[in-house]
């Protein structure tokens, strides 16, 4: 809960991440908080930053329908990080099976690692991939005439 409220330049700091106040503004408390109802939102800390909040949404716990953006952001960001990180221990989707090798043996980062590697992973996503239905769109609007309106 610290990084909703924390300086981003300085939390990347700490990871050897050089960025500006400008790469990634986000220093206000949300209007809205939406939560799962883990644990962590359970917490007499989270309480008390909830009552800082506007409103705050408690959506049932294991219906990732109803926080769509949010997983779709966890699947970009892992995405992004898994294809280099595989046979380091990344979990695939057959760790569940019978006989299948035990994944976790290979893990090699510490929780701070991987904390960069998320950070790096955001800022990408923030600031240098290329949106290309939103490229595609501004092409259209520059083609059209002024009888298309």
């Amino acid at each position: 809960m610290l990084n909703v409220i924390a300086d981003r330049a300085d939390w990347c700091k700490q990871f050897g991440i050089s960025i500006s106040e400008e790469d990634w503004t986000c220093d206000k408390l949300p209007a809205t908080m939406v939560t799962d109802m883990g644990s962590e939102y359970k917490s007499e800390n989270f309480e008390q930053i909830a009552e800082l909040s506007d409103k705050v949404i408690n959506l049932p716990s294991y219906r990732p329908e109803l926080k769509g953006m949010v997983e779709k952001f966890f699947d970009v960001v892992q995405s992004t990080y898994k294809k280099h990180l595989k046979g380091k221990g990344v979990i695939e989707p057959d760790y569940q099976e019978r006989g299948v090798h035990d994944y976790r043996k290979d893990a090699c980062l510490t929780m701070s690692d991987f904390e960069k590697i998320i950070l790096h992973c955001i800022i990408y996503y923030n600031s240098k991939r290329i949106i290309v239905v939103l490229c595609q769109e501004k092409v259209q609007v520059k083609q059209r005439t002024p009888s298309d309106f």
